[in-house]
């Protein structure tokens, strides 16, 4: 079998075709629905995944390219030697390691997959490696290590659970930039920090958890929103939209509303594996019978 795919570009076409067929091998060698090592460059075939979360990983971290007889997959070991400290050590399975990723890997996989099954948009946002840029950006930081010898976390990870404490310990913006200046200043060289909760906020829009901006009247009688988005003043009472407006630098309105978007947060909630199956659960799981085990099951 052709292995020159491992050592091309990850998403390049060459590349994605031969995760495929590694993956074929190993159904083909090992079933279908047998959980195997990983031989992603970070899991080493030192942990045992699903064959799922096998492909992800390998499509996300590289495939380690020093495994050129897959021999933890089914392939014959008769034309290679295989070191005795190679064949006796059993690896260690580490059960927390699998979800040290928080199911990004699984968002940026999946967010692969839908371009590579799309090619109607005729916009040429991609890079040489046919992958659009903002899409790399964003699988190169779920693989960076936020400083020099980090594996426990991620960039993308560290900037997702900053977000989501600042939420919900209600810190302002100043707070979090003053933390993020202090960590940078406190951290080894080469630290990927963002440097303001603007950049960390900025970096995640593309992966979908950006929110829409509708200014609102004072005295909450409209929205501009639609025909309404570009009226000076309340519909209503005609009060001015604008908390200041003196000609000079920025309007600032009197309220904002934020909408977060549904379909994309559904699409998340679909996009990762472990949560995908909680979606389906009402489809697939649940018993209809003649009694009432769940609301759902109710005539209303």
């Amino acid at each position: 079998m052709n292995k020159s795919w491992m050592h091309e570009r990850r998403f390049s076409k060459e590349y994605v075709n031969g995760v495929d067929d590694f993956i074929q091998f190993v159904e083909s060698h090992m079933g279908k629905e047998c959980d195997v090592r990983c031989p992603c460059t970070r899991c080493l075939n030192l942990i045992i995944k699903d064959q799922i979360s096998v492909k992800q990983h390998i499509m996300i971290n590289g495939i380690d390219p020093g495994y050129d007889t897959w021999f933890y997959h089914g392939e014959s070991t008769s034309h290679s030697v295989v070191g005795d400290d190679q064949t006796d050590q059993e690896p260690t399975y580490d059960r927390e390691e699998e979800d040290e990723d928080d199911g990004v890997n699984d968002i940026l996989f999946n967010l692969h997959e839908q371009y590579t099954q799309s090619d109607t948009n005729g916009v040429d946002n991609t890079n040489d490696g046919g992958v659009p840029a903002y899409l790399e950006d964003l699988i190169r930081g779920a693989r960076t290590e936020l400083y020099p010898g980090c594996k426990k976390i991620s960039r993308t990870s560290f900037i997702i659970q900053l977000l989501h404490l600042k939420v919900y310990n209600k810190l302002s913006n100043k707070t979090v930039d003053m933390i993020l200046q202090l960590m940078k200043s406190s951290f080894p060289d080469g630290e990927t920090l963002p440097g303001s909760y603007y950049e960390a906020k900025k970096f995640l829009r593309d992966l979908g958890l950006g929110y829409e901006c509708i200014h609102a009247c004072k005295y909450d009688c409209a929205l501009y929103w639609k025909e309404n988005e570009k009226l000076e003043a309340c519909p209503i009472c005609q009060t001015s939209r604008w908390k200041l407006n003196d000609g000079v630098g920025k309007k600032i309105p009197h309220k904002i509303l934020r909408y977060f978007p549904l379909k994309p947060r559904l699409q998340r909630l679909f996009m990762s594996e472990k949560t995908s199956k909680k979606m389906v659960w009402h489809n697939e799981k649940r018993v209809n019978d003649e009694y009432m085990r769940h609301p759902a099951d109710s005539a209303a």
